[in-house]
């Protein structure tokens, strides 16, 4: 299924999903909602994982809002009117030309950070060799792993982009003597 259809089903996911708990909620139906929630949590994931960038990044957007709409729900709280209201109106693209047209903000400098400036990482600085991703250790690779996935290579072949060698054949000439 090509990317942008992909993106669409995932945008549309997410209004059913309202429509569905708007109805749930209204009847009070908490099994329902509870089983919609985890519905929507076991399937989507599989969504965050899709190749085309505007399909993942709409999926875990929702994954995100999921998350929440369950805490709520398990306080017992309703919040389906504020979840559809998400979904009111249409979603367009807007285009390069006129984003470009929109001027900034007044007072808003886009090179000044927003909170504290974060410290250095591992990456950037040299005291330590442990690689970390968002401030969290990266697991290492097992030994057994680090050729998974790739192509043995014997002697007598040759490399990659190499020509193959021509063998020298010998020749032996037996001789039947009376």
């Amino acid at each position: 299924m090509s990317g942008h259809i992909l993106s669409v089903y995932v945008q549309n996911i997410g209004k059913l999903y309202s429509t569905l708990l708007s109805k749930a909620e209204k009847e009070d139906d908490w099994d329902a909602i509870e089983s919609l929630d985890n519905l929507m949590l076991s399937k989507l994931a599989d969504f965050e994982l899709a190749e085309h960038l505007e399909a993942q990044e709409r999926a875990c957007t929702l994954m995100a809002l999921l998350r929440v709409i369950e805490a709520a729900h398990s306080r017992r709280e309703k919040i389906a009117g504020d979840v559809a209201r998400l979904y009111e109106g249409e979603l367009n693209p807007v285009a390069a030309k006129a984003q470009r047209k929109v001027p900034v903000p007044d007072g808003l400098d886009l090179d000044q950070w927003i909170g504290e400036q974060w410290q250095d990482t591992p990456e950037s600085s040299e005291e330590s060799d442990v690689d970390t991703t968002f401030g969290q250790p990266v697991p290492r690779i097992r030994s057994e792993f680090t050729s998974f996935g790739v192509v043995p290579q014997y002697e007598d072949e040759p490399k990659l982009g190499e020509k193959p060698r021509k063998s020298k054949k010998k020749v032996v000439v037996l001789v039947h003597q009376d």
